[in-house]
């Protein structure tokens, strides 16, 4: 999966993860409201049964998405740079005095 934009900086990564095919405008989304409609955590989950991953990679209209499902693979993608996933928005580098502060979970 790779993702370039003018508008945004993207970090470009390789990744080889299974998923569904991308579709026009809707991107992979179209795939997860058929596999469950009303709840789209289950459709990413089955999706996720459906091509034998628990790491799911697909496209929500024209954004790369990870879909990470089990706790080994979450902890796994949180501690690496690559994921941060922050967009560059003025708006947060004002309320983070402009630190990259990543992702906050709380303690389990």
């Amino acid at each position: 999966m790779e993702a370039t934009s003018s508008s945004q900086e993207w970090v470009t990564i390789q990744i080889d993860v299974s998923g569904p095919p991308r579709l026009p405008v809707w991107g992979s989304y179209w795939f997860v409201l058929q596999k469950d409609f009303k709840y789209t955590y289950k459709g990413f989950h089955k999706l996720a049964q459906k091509y034998k991953t628990s790491i799911l990679g697909l496209f929500l209209g024209p954004i790369p998405a990870v879909v990470v499902h089990d706790y080994d693979s979450i902890r796994q993608v949180v501690i690496r740079p690559e994921f941060q996933g922050r967009v560059k928005i003025p708006l947060f580098n004002v309320r983070t005095y402009n630190k990259n502060l990543g992702t906050y979970f709380p303690p389990r």
